[in-house]
């Protein structure tokens, strides 16, 4: 069995047949609390449709995963988002990978689709410095969740950047990187928006 999902008339997303499961879907709107140039949209907010797979038992629930970032020291043990920062502002691209499960993706602007460990520490190599990252929304069911934040390289300025992170914890419990992709908030040389 095969299922198929369409997103519009023009995106297809075939997944594969592993057995049968449900499929989840959340919409989230996410609003900015300063003045943002909208360019003439109706919606002044970034209204997005999250489609996950499930098991067939699966109940959407809140479900507490522990804090994402900024924990006060000796509250709880490393976290995803302060992981990525220590890694990042230490340029150590091989902690900065392990944070990735093995066959996870790097999807970053203007470079092609990075697969894989190995291949992520070689693409994070001499990269790195300050790095603060903000969560604005987060969900988990089960073993998967996502993390969608912004991104700064000095503590308490305006944000330079958005970031998604898709995560699947592991059998011991950790969770890991699946996907992450991330875009500057600064149009692209020469963009007239």
């Amino acid at each position: 069995m095969r299922t198929v999902l369409t997103a519009g008339l023009l995106s297809v997303l075939v997944l594969p047949a592993y057995g049968d499961y449900n499929v989840g879907v959340s919409t989230r709107a996410f609003k900015i609390d300063k003045p943002y140039n909208w360019r003439g949209a109706q919606t002044h907010a970034l209204v997005t449709t999250i489609w996950y797979p499930a098991a067939p038992a699966a109940v959407e629930q809140p479900k507490w995963i522990g804090p994402l970032y900024h924990a006060s020291p000796g509250t709880c043990k490393s976290t995803v988002l302060t992981d990525y920062e220590t890694a990042w502002h230490a340029k150590d691209a091989a902690a900065l990978a392990r944070l990735f499960a093995e066959d996870g993706f790097v999807l970053s602007p203007g470079h092609p689709m990075i697969r894989g460990r190995k291949a992520i520490e070689t693409f994070y190599g001499g990269h790195g410095g300050p790095l603060f990252l903000r969560a604005v929304t987060y969900a988990v069911d089960g073993n998967v969740g996502y993390i969608i934040g912004a991104y700064t390289g000095r503590a308490g300025a305006p944000d330079d950047g958005k970031f998604t992170l898709t995560l699947r914890r592991d059998a011991s419990g950790r969770w890991l990187i699946m996907s992450d992709m991330d875009n500057g908030n600064r149009p692209p040389p020469g963009a007239h928006w």
